[in-house]
């Protein structure tokens, strides 16, 4: 539970003018614990917790997990544990799309991450 949660759910239990059973639903409605698409580990490495996605999806998640730093290829690949080919050819679809921008070192960043929904 994070301290936001908490001060939401003595707001609701103090200022709505509801039932106790309500109020209760409320309370545990923001307080279910939430699964996050990446998780980060210590060591800095990432685990893309989300089954059934694309190389190009879990590169654009890897992208914005790391923004704004840019990530070049190798990168990519050692994070997301796929051949470099497969993250190449990938991130140059991505990059007709437009949806990533290259430099000409290589580098990888999102266009728009605030566009990203996950």
């Amino acid at each position: 539970m994070t301290a936001c949660d908490w001060m939401l759910s003595q707001i609701a239990l103090l200022l709505l003018e509801i039932d106790e059973k309500e109020v209760c639903n409320l309370v545990d409605s923001v307080l279910k614990k939430r699964i996050p698409i990446i998780e980060e580990f210590e060591d800095g490495s990432i685990t893309i917790l989300k089954e059934g996605l694309t190389t190009s999806d879990e590169i654009l998640l890897a992208l914005y997990h790391y923004y704004p730093k840019r990530l070049s290829g190798s990168e990519l690949a050692k994070i997301l544990k796929v051949r470099s080919q497969t993250v190449h050819v990938n991130l140059q679809r991505l990059e007709k799309k437009r949806l990533i921008h290259k430099t000409e070192k290589l580098l990888q960043n999102l266009t728009k991450p605030k566009d990203i929904m996950c």
